[in-house]
């Protein structure tokens, strides 16, 4: 049977698994979920085990969440795991400095943007940005894509979606790092990604973001 993934009308934590789904040609069916139906599914632990989303169900009917293990699960079906012990490490590192920026997602896609905690939040991300897209370029160095391998593994679309989040709030957010620009502009330029990235929902339209965050405005 196909993986159903199950989220919220948002990008957020499901965005990167989507990613790799698309990219890898891995057939999945994307489950929303409308906010208003959301507190009863919240108790239903055969589907949100831990009362969160995103879940997935597996190919063989088990539902698992957390989204970095859905993230590495889809990655495992769509060969984007690091060969290398070290480029596997780098590439968790990677990862696991995603989960930290991962204010970026409620900041575009679920906070009023005229609120007080959106300020707060929004001031509190971008003053440490500098320090999280350091060490990114750093590891990065002169590789194409964060694993070391020759295509992407699943560090590449867990950043590449923070950092489109970033740019849709500071457009000149990767102008100091000139490397992360150009792999930035890999990613998306790859067929299987282009093509995700010109169907999924538009910034403004409804899909993208909850009602009243920065992501529904027109």
């Amino acid at each position: 049977m196909p993986l159903k993934l199950y989220y919220l009308p948002l990008r957020a934590r499901a965005e990167a698994t989507r990613l790799v789904l698309n990219y890898g040609g891995i057939p999945y069916e994307d489950v929303s979920v409308e906010f208003g139906k959301w507190p009863e599914l919240k108790a239903d632990a055969a589907i949100c085990p831990l009362g969160q989303l995103p879940s997935l169900e597996m190919n063989d009917g088990t539902v698992i969440c957390q989204s970095g293990a859905i993230l590495r699960y889809a990655a495992r079906l769509a060969n984007l795991i690091p060969s290398s012990p070290e480029g596997l490490a780098e590439a968790e590192m990677i990862q696991e400095i995603t989960q930290e920026m991962n204010d970026i997602n409620p900041i575009v896609c679920y906070f009023d943007y005229q609120s007080d905690v959106y300020k707060s939040k929004h001031d509190a991300y971008f003053n440490a940005l500098p320090k999280w897209l350091s060490v990114a370029q750093r590891v990065l160095g002169d590789h194409p894509f964060f694993g070391r391998g020759t295509g992407p593994s699943f560090a590449d679309f867990a950043l590449f979606h923070i950092v489109d989040m970033t740019l849709l709030v500071q457009p000149k957010a990767l102008d100091e790092y000139s490397k992360l620009m150009a792999w930035f502009k890999s990613i998306q330029a790859l067929p299987a990604v282009k093509a995700y990235l010109e169907k999924r929902p538009a910034k403004g339209v409804a899909g993208s973001g909850k009602p009243g965050s920065l992501m529904a405005m027109p």
